[in-house]
């Protein structure tokens, strides 16, 4: 996986059938930017701070009951087991107003929306992604588990288990602001149990309300 630099390099990554991505997208809906364009991409989103927040926890981390995995942009772009030819890559999230921004030539390219978000309702969530093609990867399974019967594209598929390098993804994990020591304590027995040497930190913040 490569970090983009600028979200528009995603485009120019070519296909295992010949051409650009863009070029591909723009084919999908007819060049329209509509349900065919969105799926056949897929894209995972992380927030970024240097330190944790209420509004994290509770957009994310089931409000404050959960956990959170700390890591950085470089250990997303190289722990996740995505191969060439088909690209990947991770980019920070543009926070526009639609009403007035202009998208330009390449308007109708879905990996390049896929890169920017509603300013007034988002801009909060400081947020990056990883997106790639909706394709199989040697490396893939479909969301029950099974293995995919083609290489192709699919619409119909919600999501994929791509496999990823736990040990370089995760710098530690932060247990949410509600949760007691006994869940503490649990998190640090899985983590003993899968042999990985990452230490487990309760929030320093207050529960929420």
């Amino acid at each position: 996986m490569r970090i983009a630099k600028e979200c528009p390099e995603f485009t120019k990554q070519k296909t295992p059938w010949g051409g650009s991505f863009d070029e591909m997208l723009a084919m999908a809906d007819n060049g329209n930017s509509g349900d065919v364009g969105r799926k056949m991409l897929l894209v995972n989103c992380w927030f970024i701070g240097k330190s944790e927040t209420n509004e994290m926890w509770k957009d994310y981390g089931d409000g404050g009951k959960g956990i959170a995995i700390r890591s950085t942009v470089k250990r997303l772009a190289t722990s996740f087991q995505i191969g060439e030819p088909v690209g990947s890559y991770v980019g920070k999230v543009s926070y526009v107003d639609f009403g007035t921004h202009d998208l330009g030539p390449r308007g109708e390219d879905q990996a390049l929306v896929s890169f920017l978000k509603g300013k007034t309702e988002f801009a909060h969530e400081n947020e990056v992604r990883i997106v790639t093609m909706n394709f199989f990867y040697p490396w893939t399974l479909l969301p029950d588990g099974s293995q995919p019967v083609s290489a192709g594209f699919g619409p119909e598929i919600k999501g994929l288990y791509i496999k990823c390098s736990l040990r370089e993804l995760i710098q530690s994990i932060v247990v949410g602001p509600n949760t007691d020591w006994s869940f503490h304590m649990l998190m640090k027995r899985l983590v003993a149990r899968f042999g990985l040497t990452i230490n487990v930190e309760h929030s320093k913040l207050s529960p929420l309300k």
